[in-house]
């Protein structure tokens, strides 16, 4: 498929999941334009995936206001701005991808506040600034993959209180230092 996601998709008001990822063959863009804000209003949304597209422009706020949504993958995009704190709202969420797209500015400490979270993907963008210690308070947190990014400064050792993290992906963040707790099992290849 491709062409721009319709706004009218909003209409669907009983949709629960949204599959329109994996779009992106060869040559071919699949789904370009930006991320309709109207999608934000399908009240029982509980999966959103949008991955694997030419999607472009910022995450919508709007997006904020699926209270339902468990899953929200819009990872290998080309997003572009910051990562919206207005996510926060989204209380339910358990797995967040925002990789492999070209978002800026630093990690939001707010993400430590949503406590379902077990998947959190911010690798691959252009985010610079320090791990923030409040991502310790993910504690059903199972993977955090944050690699190739320009992430400084050290790696907050209270990650080693996150019992359930299983998996930590950090390679090519130049300026990151430290040593990853040892219980932590780093994705294979992965070397600071």
């Amino acid at each position: 498929m491709r062409g721009t996601i319709p706004s009218q998709l909003a209409l669907l008001t009983d949709m629960r999941y949204l599959r329109l990822n994996e779009n992106k063959h060869g040559h071919l863009p699949g789904f370009t334009g930006k991320i309709p804000t109207e999608i934000g209003t399908m009240p029982y949304l509980q999966r959103l995936y949008l991955y694997h597209n030419s999607l472009e422009g910022k995450v919508p706020d709007g997006l904020a206001y699926l209270s339902l949504c468990e899953v929200l993958w819009l990872h290998d995009n080309q997003l572009t701005g910051t990562i919206p704190s207005m996510l926060l709202r989204m209380q339910r969420l358990y797995a967040l991808s925002l990789s492999a797209n070209m978002l800026t500015g630093t990690i939001p400490t707010q993400l430590g506040m949503m406590t379902r979270l077990s998947v959190l993907a911010l690798n691959k963008n252009d985010l610079i600034g320090t791990i923030p210690w409040e991502l310790s308070q993910l504690t059903k947190l199972t993977e955090l993959r944050l690699q190739n990014n320009t992430l400084s400064g050290t790696i907050p050792l209270v990650l080693r209180e996150l019992h359930n993290l299983e998996k930590v992906a950090l390679r090519h963040n130049p300026n990151l230092c430290g040593k990853v707790p040892r219980k932590l099992k780093l994705v294979e290849g992965d070397i600071i």
